[in-house]
């Protein structure tokens, strides 16, 4: 059976779409950074990586690593965002809370100041900060048991994270596509250029965003994802050939 690199330890929310959709496909390979699961990436491991969240908007870690790195998305998938409060209100002095959790349950923290917050490195360690300390936690509320809690504290309902499926193979038909591209030369009009092209090919652009080349200040890659209604591959092919005319094109994958 393949490995599946992605972040753990168990119970975070990577681990939480892994058993999901892929506990059946691959056996779990825990990674404590994004960048170390895309290293593990080979012949016998694929990764699945957080891309995007409706409330954070893009990883750009992962923007950053596509762009580097030989590798293709085979499929994403998304799962629903959900915090929940453990502790006594009227008791509590401080809170725990990982880091990216703080930032989307902004709302619940500020309407309790006198809980002095303190971050952790994930939400396995708020839970076990909680368990110990017997103070109270943010933590995702798939990780609750049977413990008295207030569900739903996120500062959005329908909070959702997408994860895209990495690998070395590149999958040639889906109703979905993403790529990089790079201007050859920067002049005036060149994202309209870009733009136009799509356009007359009817392919609809669900993102585009500008990552730095970090080569030179104020250039740029574009990452674009296009969703089709009919995938036609003789159509795609001549699309890209078009904007390799004059952008450099890196496909990162059918889907």
């Amino acid at each position: 059976m393949k490995k599946l690199a992605y972040l753990g330890p168990t119970h975070t929310f990577s681990d939480l779409c892994y058993k999901t959709h892929y506990k059946d496909a691959y056996s779990p390979l825990h990674c404590n950074t994004i960048e170390e699961a895309f290293d593990s990436i080979d012949g016998s491991t694929d990764a699945l990586i957080p891309i995007e969240n409706s409330t954070d908007g893009f990883v750009q870690k992962t923007l950053d690593l596509l762009i580097q790195k030989e590798l293709f998305i085979l499929e994403e998938q998304t799962i629903p965002i959900k915090f929940a409060f453990l502790g006594d209100l009227k008791y509590a002095e401080r809170i725990y809370v990982q880091f990216k959790s703080f930032g989307q349950c902004k709302k619940f923290i500020k309407d309790h100041p006198n809980l002095e917050v303190v971050l952790t490195s994930s939400n396995q360690k708020s839970y076990d900060l909680y368990k110990n300390n017997t103070d109270s936690s943010i933590i995702p509320l798939h990780l609750i048991s049977n413990e008295k809690h207030i569900s739903n504290i996120e500062d959005y309902e329908n909070n959702q994270t997408r994860f895209i499926l990495i690998s070395k193979k590149l999958n040639n038909v889906g109703k979905s596509a993403s790529l990089v591209i790079s201007p050859k030369i920067d002049r005036p009009g060149l994202l309209y250029d870009i733009l136009g092209i799509f356009k007359k090919y009817d392919i609809n652009l669900t993102s585009i965003i500008s990552r730095p080349t970090k080569k030179v200040l104020g250039t740029y890659h574009f990452f674009i994802e296009t969703k089709f209604i009919n995938f036609n591959p003789k159509k795609f092919s001549m699309l890209l050939d078009i904007i390799r005319e004059s952008f450099n094109v890196k496909l990162l994958g059918i889907y």
